[in-house]
């Protein structure tokens, strides 16, 4: 996850959505925004549903980008 939002896909300029991640017996959400170069992590709301990730951009290739969504939620 940090890596894709460090070095995000070519064409994407903002990386929005919640992110389930695990620690030791329990799961926390957090609320992700990356706009340009700039990374904002948050705790989300309570009963936020997290594993929710949507990118933004000019002249996405599709497939790709979605690969790499997919790939930055997997536990």
């Amino acid at each position: 996850l940090f890596d894709l939002l460090e070095e995000p896909p070519p064409g994407v300029f903002r990386l929005k959505g919640m992110v389930a991640v695990r620690q030791a017996r329990s799961t926390r959400t957090y609320v992700v925004n990356l706009v340009g170069s700039a990374i904002h992590i948050a705790k989300a709301p309570p009963r936020a549903v997290g594993n929710a990730l949507v990118a933004i951009g000019m002249h996405l290739e599709v497939a790709a980008v979605r690969a790499e969504l997919v790939r930055a939620l997997q536990p």
